[in-house]
């Protein structure tokens, strides 16, 4: 594994074990390879450490660190930016998945506007029943379509988003950092919150001086029963 990977996809997981492998599939089929995977793991009733730590032992990219229950996401994300390495970070939850080809598009973005401090991309959401079907809800979409592919500043998109009709979408994955972006700001979650995105998100957007708006998924949101 690169020692200094680009990407590091950092996974928060709790009572995830039926959803592991899904994510963790995902994660390995994605066309492009320079990546560390942390699996944050929280105390779990089920077999969650379990199944990670059998993703990890099957594939040196992938790293597990233990924790106790939080009752938070906000936790084991900073737990595992705290280890991660890579040039960017991206969050995804334990339940959910990258969408295809996601980490290719996102680093050939990335590189071709000089590294911003963010790229936010979109993603679809599914409802998922207690036997597995899956029902589409929606694409979310933070953006206009004149505003894809060209850098805005957070305060340009902080005044879009007061004068827009609702509020922004702000699942964590879908906002892309660059690692010494969030150290240099100070840029973890507030532990303890239930909607630990929404406090987030408007502080990453404040704080960046380079957004990048994308118009393609990162990844794909199960939104199940049991879901926050």
């Amino acid at each position: 594994m690169n020692e200094t990977p680009f990407l590091s996809i950092i996974v928060p997981c709790c009572q995830v074990a039926q959803y592991v492998d899904d994510m963790a599939a995902s994660v390995r089929g994605q066309s492009f390879a320079d990546w560390e995977c942390i699996l944050s793991v929280e105390a779990s009733s089920d077999a969650t450490e379990a199944k990670c730590r059998a993703v990890a032992a099957a594939d040196a990219r992938f790293r597990v660190v233990v924790g106790p229950r939080s009752g938070s996401p906000a936790t084991p994300r900073n737990r595992g930016l705290s280890l991660a390495k890579g040039r960017y970070v991206l969050w995804l939850d334990g339940d959910d998945w990258l969408a295809d080809g996601a980490l290719a598009q996102l680093a050939a973005a990335i590189r071709a506007h000089g590294e911003p401090d963010v790229v936010q991309g979109t993603a679809t959401e599914y409802w998922e029943d207690a036997q597995g079907g899956r029902t589409f809800v929606a694409r979310h979409v933070n953006f206009r379509p004149t505003d894809m592919g060209r850098i805005l500043t957070g305060e340009e998109a902080m005044v879009w988003f007061s004068e827009s009709p609702r509020y922004i979408q702000p699942m964590a994955a879908l906002s892309v950092c660059r690692r010494d972006f969030l150290l240099a700001q100070g840029l973890t979650f507030r532990p303890g919150l239930k909607y630990e995105d929404n406090e987030w998100t408007a502080r990453v957007l404040t704080f960046a001086r380079r957004l990048l708006p994308v118009d393609f998924d990162v990844f794909v949101y199960r939104h199940r029963p049991g879901s926050i």
